[in-house]
Formats: structure tokens, C-alpha cells, sequence
């Protein structure tokens, strides 16, 4: 991650390299402006080192030049939104109306972070029975150690604790970033994002070894990223898109709480 000076003020630039097999890597602006926070993303071509040296389906310069446009934001002009009703499919609007929804389930979880995760896992599974409050939630195995636990429940989840984590902070919108560090084989680190929203709390754990502290900043700020979009995406709910349940991973069947 390193820090960009525009006419437009700071700017951060993040990348993960290539994980040979699993993932080609992926790119990330991120900029603060007028009170919101402002993300255009990059995934797909191999990246093997600083971004701003590879030949790029879409370079880093015009990431930069999305990012720091005047319309790239909660506001913006009525020709501008006019233009992307015409441009976007029916099917592709994720804020759909209430009507016609149909309950979460953990496989439409797990479809969903697939979104945002960007890979295949290898094991995916119901662990809904525990789950402090009851709600659906799915844990993803990926590759060297990693996983992605994910619910929503009804309720609030220890609104003035951390929960587990060693620390834990405030990111803004109702959005609260927990981390633990790695503590050894039986013990690999994890960041937890969750808020709490229309009376129910979205939580997305990510655990890996080797998280050393804050992910602020660092080589994990642009997953860290990938997961606060995912908590924030208007689908992660209690009742979501029919499409998304239609979609939904396959998940072995469950005959037991122990989860895994």
C-alpha cells in the first residue's frame, strides 16, 4: 500500500500479488472526500508487483482518473444517473425492493462473499446452529489456512465489547473492525467487520496466519477492504434477492452443531 498525492488530495493504492493456482491478485484506490469513503477496484490480470508497472486491462491511471471524478460520489448529477439506469441490466440493481424477497440462507451467503472474496473455496459449510443469536451463517475453507466465517443475525452482537479480539475500532456507519494476531498454528489471527443495521448485525470474520496487528494500512488493507464492501453490500440481509438464493453454493448436508 502506498500513498498517492492528487489534485483531489490523498489517495491510497493497494495491491495483493498473485497466489499461484488461487488467485491473479486484484488492485485498489482508495480517497476520503466530503465525509465518504471512495473505492474503485481492479481484478483479473495477473498482478506480480507494483501496479503501476504492469500492462493492465485498465491502468492505474484511469483508476485514478474514476476515482477523482467529481461525480464519484453519494451525490451526484441527474444525467450521470440517468445514464447508468440505461447502461445497467434490470437483473444487476442489488437494491431490489423488499417484495418478493425470500430468507438468506448460508449457500446464498457463501455465493455472495464469493463476489467480493473473488475465489473458489474449497469447503463450504452451514454453521447457522452457532451462531450466537440464530441466523443464517457459512464458513468458507480456502487454501493455507485461510477461512471466511459469515451471518446475519437478529439483534446485536456485544454492542460494547470486542467480542474476542485483541482490539477493535470504529470505522464509521455503524461499521466496527476487530482484530486478533497469530498466536501460532492453533491459533492464526483474524479480522472480524460487523455492524449493525435495521435491527439485525452482519458479521464477516477472515482468518489467515501471519496477521501481525492493526490491517490498516498494511498488506491485508485491501482484503480488509474486500470485507467491509461485503458487510455493507444491501443483499447481506435476513431476506435477500430470489436470485441470489437461486444461486447459491452447494453445502453438504448438516447433521450435527460442531460446524468446522
Amino acid at each position: 500500500c502506498v500513498p498517492l498525492d492528487t489534485d483531489s488530495g490523498p489517495v491510497r493504492l493497494a495491491w495483493q500479488v498473485e497466489q499461484p493456482e488461487e488467485d491473479p491478485g486484484y488492485v485498489y484506490l482508495l480517497a476520503d472526500r466530503g465525509g465518504e469513503s471512495h473505492l474503485v477496484g481492479w481484478g483479473g490480470d495477473l498482478i506480480t508487483g507494483d501496479p503501476r508497472a504492469l500492462d493492465l486491462g485498465v491502468s492505474v491511471e484511469q483508476l485514478l482518473a474514476i476515482l477523482t471524478d467529481p461525480g464519484f460520489g453519494m451525490e451526484t448529477s441527474p444525467e450521470l444517473v440517468a445514464a447508468g439506469e440505461d447502461y445497467l441490466p434490470e437483473e444487476a440493481a442489488p437494491s431490489a425492493p423488499a417484495t418478493g424477497q425470500e430468507p438468506m440462507t448460508p449457500g446464498a451467503l457463501a455465493a455472495l462473499s464469493r463476489e467480493y472474496v473473488g475465489e473458489e473455496p474449497a469447503v463450504v459449510r452451514d454453521v447457522s446452529l452457532r451462531v450466537d443469536h440464530q441466523g443464517p451463517a457459512a464458513l468458507l475453507r480456502y487454501g493455507r489456512g485461510r477461512r471466511l466465517v459469515l451471518g446475519v443475525v437478529p439483534g446485536r452482537l456485544d454492542p460494547d465489547e470486542c467480542r474476542t479480539a485483541d482490539e477493535c475500532v470504529e470505522l464509521g456507519n455503524g461499521v466496527r473492525l476487530g482484530w486478533e494476531v497469530d498466536h501460532g498454528p492453533r491459533d492464526p489471527g483474524y479480522l472480524l467487520v460487523e455492524g449493525h443495521r435495521d435491527g439485525r448485525t452482519r458479521f464477516v470474520l477472515w482468518q489467515q496466519p501471519g496477521i501481525s496487528g492493526d490491517p490498516r494500512g498494511g498488506p491485508l488493507e485491501g482484503r480488509l477492504t474486500q470485507l467491509t464492501l461485503l458487510l455493507q453490500d444491501p443483499r447481506f440481509d435476513l431476506l435477500t434477492d430470489p436470485a441470489l438464493v437461486a444461486g447459491a453454493l452447494e453445502l453438504p448436508p448438516t447433521d450435527d452443531t460442531s460446524g468446522g
